[in-house]
Formats: structure tokens, C-alpha cells, sequence
């Protein structure tokens, strides 16, 4: 399930962020180098968290880095425990079902929408309205895919780097990820739910939309679909959401990078829709002194 939350950090993001100031800058690239003085250069690349193949095969350039770098970091190591420890928090508390917090209209809709992805009502009862949300902003050809067992771009360079016997850091641990989606109070989880079944009639064309600009590199344009998507949810609380997600991240992910790139030849990866303007990683490494220059 922790490969569900990172897509959906990436879908959700874009569906509802405030457009951002067009001077803004890092707004196309998805591979970096950075460099610091006294160590070799590292590089940072943007990953959509996605079984896609036209995603999840890394192209040539980002495979040579890899293959030549001293360790990979990503946003959070994948392995069982962190798999066991999401799917205990998308469930409810023994005794407590979705459709008596949601309320009888959200849990209609709820129910017409689970049909789509063949989840019966009874199983969507047991889980939280974030979990359902997450559920509901994909595509059901990626969860078919994700169920299959199919390895979306982080997972395919974190077994790559297992291969070669190089190490696998993370920026972040699972329950912080957690934390980011489900530390709001359960009024504004329901809102983000309603949103996320608005919009779920047009999440295929999300997603080829998103995988279209970030197949291109486009980190300002996967800002722009912001614009016109929101699901109808209010403005200040998708702000307060996508600060959670993305902006607080950042700072997090930017201050836990110094290591790896103090140790120099690091290859890190991490959400596309981190690299994007002055308070992305990209900007914030920069302002800390670090030069980075785009490579692809």
C-alpha cells in the first residue's frame, strides 16, 4: 500500500494546488546534478510514483547514474514492515465504520464509486476516509496494475541498487508519511474524500495528463492542471492539505539530504512535484549554497 500513497502524493498534489507565481524556478528537468565543494557530485531525479512501463523504466541517462553511483536514497525504503505499518493505519478502529462518520449522502457516493474499482461497500466500510480518498485518486488500471505485483519507478531503482550491493537510505520513515495524510481532523479527511469522488470521473484523463507532462519534464506545467482541478473542495484547506504534503516535505527531505550528499556520488530520488520552484528541494539546496545544474 506505501506505493498507493506516493502515487496518490503525486495525483492529489497536482489536483489541488493553488497555481503557483510563474517566476517561479526549476520549472522543467527531471534529472540534476548538485554539487558541493570538497565532494564529488550527486544527483537528484523526479520520480511519478507509477507501474506505468512508459514510467517506471528508467531511461538511459537516469540508469547511468545509477549504475554508477555509491548509494540511492529515496523517499522511504519499501520493504514489508513499511507495507504492514500502512495498511494498520488505513483501517479504522475495531467497531467503527466509514459510512456512519461519513454520513448517509457521502456514503452513497462512496459506494457508487467503489463499484467502479470492484471494492464491494462491506470492504470499504473498515477504512479511513484518507485511505479511501488515496484509493479513489487512481486510476483503477494502476491499483489493478499495483495489485498484480507490478513495481512502480522508486521500487524498480531501489531492487536495481539492492543488485548492485550499493546502499538504500530514506528521507523519510513510513509513520511520517502517514502522518502527512492522515493528521487532519476527520471533517476536513470527509471534504478531501468528496473532492476526490468529484474528480473521479476524469481520473484517467488526470493521469495520462500528468503522465504526459511528466514524461516531458514539465514540473511547471504538473503545477498549472491545478487550475481548473480542486474537486470542489475549498480553497484554504486544499492549501493546508498540499503544505502538508508537499511544502513541509521539502524542507524535511532538503535538510536529510546533507548527508548523502556530503558523502558525495549519491543518487537520490524523490516525487517530481518536490523538484518544482524556489521552496522545492531544488531551490532550497540551492539556497543553502549547494550549484545545481540540470542534466535531462
Amino acid at each position: 500500500m506505501i506505493r498507493t500513497i506516493a502515487l496518490l502524493i503525486s495525483v492529489i498534489a497536482v489536483a489541488g494546488v493553488p497555481a503557483a507565481a510563474s517566476d517561479e524556478g526549476y520549472t522543467h528537468g527531471l534529472l540534476w546534478r548538485i554539487e558541493a565543494a570538497s565532494t564529488s557530485p550527486s544527483h537528484l531525479f523526479g520520480t511519478m510514483h507509477s507501474t506505468d512501463p512508459a514510467i517506471a523504466t528508467p531511461g538511459t541517462a537516469l540508469r547511468r547514474v545509477l549504475d554508477g553511483a555509491d548509494s540511492l536514497t529515496i523517499e522511504v525504503v519499501l520493504d514489508d514492515t513499511a507495507n504492514a505499518t500502512m495498511a494498520r493505519a488505513m483501517l479504522l478502529p475495531e467497531g467503527n465504520l466509514l459510512g456512519e462518520i461519513a454520513g448517509p449522502e457521502l456514503w452513497h457516493r462512496v459506494a457508487e464509486t467503489g463499484a467502479r474499482y470492484g471494492a464491494p461497500a462491506e470492504f470499504l466500510q473498515r477504512f479511513q476516509p484518507w485511505a479511501v480518498q488515496m484509493i479513489f485518486s487512481l486510476p483503477p488500471a494502476e491499483l489493478r496494475r499495483q495489485s498484480e505485483g507490478g513495481a512502480h519507478l522508486d521500487k524498480v531503482l531501489q531492487t536495481r541498487a539492492v543488485e548492485r550491493g550499493i546502499p538504500v537510505h530514506g528521507l523519510e520513515t513510513v509513520d511520517e508519511q502517514i502522518a502527512a495524510l492522515a493528521g487532519r481532523p476527520m471533517d476536513e479527511q470527509l471534504a478531501l474524500l468528496d473532492a476526490a469522488i468529484t474528480l473521479n470521473p476524469d481520473i484517467d484523463a488526470i493521469f495520462e495528463d500528468l503522465k504526459r507532462l511528466y514524461l516531458a519534464g514539465d514540473l511547471a506545467g504538473m503545477r498549472r492542471m491545478a487550475r481548473e482541478m480542486t474537486g470542489g473542495a475549498p480553497p484554504e484547506l486544499i492549501d493546508i492539505y498540499f503544505d502538508r504534503l508537499v511544502r513541509e516535505r521539502n524542507r524535511r527531505m532538503a535538510d536529510r539530504m546533507a548527508e548523502r550528499l556530503a558523502e558525495g556520488n549519491a543518487l537520490i530520488a524523490v516525487g517530481a512535484l518536490h523538484l518544482y520552484g524556489d521552496d522545492g528541494v531544488l531551490g532550497l539546496l540551492a539556497a543553502r549554497g549547494y550549484t545545481v545544474t540540470r542534466v535531462e
